[in-house]
């Protein structure tokens, strides 16, 4: 039996916590399979910094959880040790957090059946604890493993994190299985299917069936699922869609379709009121749409057009929230710097609308401050000292004295904005862009710059 185990300091959002003993922490123990006859467990734990004791001092706050661990088979010990999680906070105000927490997971080997595990959790600054303990059966004789329930599951391929990486995925598990609609549309379910048929040289078939039942036993959704995996067993990751669903307790069951018996796991999750902080930037949810478009929300116009008004604030909370996960950066940092680059643009490309709308705007919202702006008028040394006073004239320019400016980017994005004041009011327009595909130049560029320009100067 080998141990392994992996220790991190994080700031994330949106979990709850299920109260166990005196300290208030959520515990889960689950068992998947690894290559040969190996089982591995993996026990997910989490606690809101609100619910840990912390002394503080200059340089912010700092507690800890002690980890103490053993396993044994009825027989003898297996496992006998304990470590310590340091947790360290630069501000003061995350200690009353509802959202943020510590995570971590501990993982062991297992081969047995009838091993029984015991972890105890102490705030070592209150001395508060709680002891979890769980009897493990063999899954070896079953075809499918436990289920691990995700608040999300992105593509992720640094270091950051790692124990909790699948492949190039990170998946945030959440050991209270408590999820709220405020925050998310789906809860996302890993699981493993075993003794599959082997459908070619390097590919593996399965079919597997999902269902979700009320408190009541009625069924809410079933789906079945088809397809080939590179391995056997399969690593499946699937989401369910809680859209519209009341706050209650629901039962998820899935089957392995290919198997006649020992073919099925059962995990429970249940919805709830979010009691956490609501985010946003602007006052106006319908404003903040046009804001969080830019940055790659997705819903179109018309969608968003039939929302309600509590379901706007809904989506735009659920927003702020991914987008701070998926750019790693805590989530009122990310607030805090759209807000300063809203302010900016309003006071810097106004014109007959609000400077954040701007095109302008757009870009500086999405990139930030450009590394280099360079400001020309048609007809002057513009973009080279290669042409002379006559050069609008060379270049066939229809539109002298009017102002553009290039914005040059050379960190990380690479790439270049032209815009052109054609109104002469500040309401300039974008007209070229170099190196980003998901922004388009003009077709008709060259009529504001001249047909003849050289476009190398715009890059």
């Amino acid at each position: 039996m080998t141990i392994k185990r992996v220790f991190v300091v994080v700031l994330l959002s949106c979990l709850a916590y299920l109260r166990a003993g005196d300290l208030k922490i959520s515990v889960e123990a689950l068992n998947f399979f690894e290559k040969g006859d190996r089982t591995i467990i993996d026990v997910n734990y989490s606690i809101k910094y609100k619910n840990l004791t912390f002394s503080e001092n200059e340089n912010g706050a700092i507690s800890g959880i002690r980890v103490d661990y053993k396993a044994n088979n009825g027989k003898k010990v297996l496992l006998d040790g304990g470590y310590t999680n340091k947790i360290v906070l630069s501000r003061i105000e995350d200690t009353k957090s509802e959202t943020k927490e510590h995570i971590d997971r501990f993982s062991f080997d297992y081969a047995g059946d009838g091993n029984v595990l015991e972890m105890t959790f102490t705030d070592l600054v209150s001395k508060d604890s709680y002891t979890f303990k769980k009897k493990f059966g063999s899954i070896n004789h079953r075809y499918i493993s436990d289920i691990e329930l995700e608040d999300y599951v992105i593509a992720d391929s640094t270091k950051n994190l790692e124990y909790l990486h699948r492949g190039d995925m990170l998946y945030k598990s959440n050991p209270s299985r408590v999820f709220y609609q405020e925050l998310t549309d789906s809860v996302y379910c890993y699981f493993q299917l075993n003794d599959l048929t082997k459908t070619s040289k390097y590919h593996w078939g399965y079919y597997y069936l999902l269902e979700v039942k009320d408190s009541k036993g009625k069924v809410i959704d079933s789906k079945k699922s088809k397809g080939s995996s590179l391995s056997n067993p399969a690593s499946i990751t699937t989401a369910v869609n809680i859209s519209g669903l009341s706050n209650q307790m629901y039962t998820l069951s899935v089957t392995n379709l290919e198997q006649a018996d020992n073919n099925t796991t059962v995990t429970d999750f249940s919805l709830s009121d979010f009691l956490g902080e609501i985010y946003c930037a602007l006052p106006s949810p319908d404003e903040e749409y046009k804001l969080i478009k830019y940055l790659g929300y997705e819903e179109s116009s018309s969608f968003w057009k039939r929302l309600p008004l509590t379901r706007k604030r809904r989506e735009i909370n659920r927003f702020w929230i991914n987008y701070s996960n998926i750019t790693k950066t805590p989530i009122r940092e990310v607030l805090t710097l759209v807000k300063e680059r809203v302010e900016y643009c309003n006071d810097k490309f106004s014109h007959h609308k609000k400077g954040w709308e701007s095109e302008r705007g757009k870009v500086y919202i999405k990139y930030g401050a450009p590394n280099d702006v360079a400001k020309y008028a048609v007809g002057d040394l513009d973009a080279s000292d290669e042409y002379d006073l006559d050069s609008a004239i060379e270049r066939d320019a229809l539109l002298n004295d009017r102002e553009y400016e290039i914005w040059r980017y050379t960190g990380a994005h690479f790439a270049s904005y032209t815009f052109f004041d054609i109104n002469m009011d500040n309401s300039h327009k974008l007209i070229y862009v170099y190196n980003n595909p998901d922004m388009d130049s003009a077709v008709n560029w060259r009529f504001y710059l001249g047909k003849n320009f050289d476009e190398e100067l715009l890059k």
